[in-house]
């Protein structure tokens, strides 16, 4: 068995959802704009499958960035 003081759990990183309703040529842009990188974007949005992203007439995508 372990036994772990609460100060060694890990924490979660705080986040916001930033709504897309543009196409997103450029991720990693993307991410340096919203104050974090490509990798982060990726970490947290699993369902994002290329370095941009295409979104379609009338549709928003919800993409999840650190606060």
């Amino acid at each position: 068995g372990f036994s772990l003081k609460k100060s060694e759990y890990y924490t979660n990183t705080p986040t916001v959802n930033i709504s897309v309703d543009t196409t997103i040529s450029d991720l990693a842009e993307f991410a340096l704009q919203n104050g974090t990188n490509y990798k982060t974007v990726r970490l947290l949005n699993p369902w994002i499958r290329d370095d941009h992203l295409i979104v379609k007439q009338g549709e928003k995508l919800v993409i999840e960035v650190p606060k």
